[in-house]
């Protein structure tokens, strides 16, 4: 791997960069915790979260297996 190019690291380091954007924007995106933050943030807006009847959903379904 020493023996690589200039240009070859800087590849690397560029796909690695966006590579890392992606694995933790679609973390946070897809969390349990971050669902039951808008569940939270719901209950206090007093509206009702659309999502939080599937998140409760998979849980059970979790915790039965």
């Amino acid at each position: 791997m020493t023996n690589l190019a200039v240009e070859t690291w800087i590849f690397f380091a560029i796909w690695l960069v966006i590579g890392i954007a992606i694995y933790f924007a679609y973390g946070q995106r897809h969390s349990r915790l971050n669902e039951k933050f808008a569940e939270a943030r719901a209950s206090v807006n007093g509206t009702a979260s659309a999502a939080a009847a599937p998140a409760e959903d998979n849980e059970d379904a979790l915790t039965r297996s």
